[in-house]
C-alpha cells in the first residue's frame, strides 16, 4: 500500500465525482495525498496521450483482444510510456510559463 510508495502522490482530473466530499475525505482516511489537478488541464495528466497509445497498439493487433485477461497478455511498449512521463517537468514548466494555459507535447 501507501507505505510501499513513501513519494507517491494520486492524481485524477476534476471530474465532478472526484472532487466530491465523500471522496476526497476517503482519500484523507486512508492516507493518500492528491495532487493539485486544476481543472480542465489535460495537458498536466500523463494519462491522456498514453490512452492515444494504447488505442492504437489495440487497433494494430491482429486479433484484438475481448477480455481483460486477453488484454493483459498483450505486450504493450512501455518505453512510449516513459516519453510522456518523462517530459511533465518542462509541460509544467510551460504551462507556469503561460500562466496557466495551455501547452503542446
Amino acid at each position: 500500500m501507501i507505505q510501499d510508495r513513501p513519494n507517491f502522490i494520486f492524481q485524477q482530473d476534476g471530474a465532478r465525482a472526484h472532487r466530491a466530499k465523500s471522496t476526497v475525505k476517503w482519500f484523507h482516511e486512508h492516507g493518500i495525498p492528491l495532487f493539485p489537478h486544476p481543472p480542465s488541464s489535460p495537458d498536466l495528466n500523463p494519462i491522456e496521450p498514453l490512452w492515444d497509445v494504447v488505442k492504437k497498439h489495440i487497433r494494430d493487433l491482429q486479433t484484438q483482444p475481448l477480455t481483460y485477461d486477453e488484454l493483459c497478455n498483450e505486450d504493450l511498449e512501455f518505453d512510449e510510456f516513459d516519453v510522456f512521463i518523462d517530459c511533465m517537468p518542462q509541460v509544467v514548466q510551460a504551462v507556469i510559463e503561460a500562466n496557466g494555459g495551455h501547452t503542446q507535447y
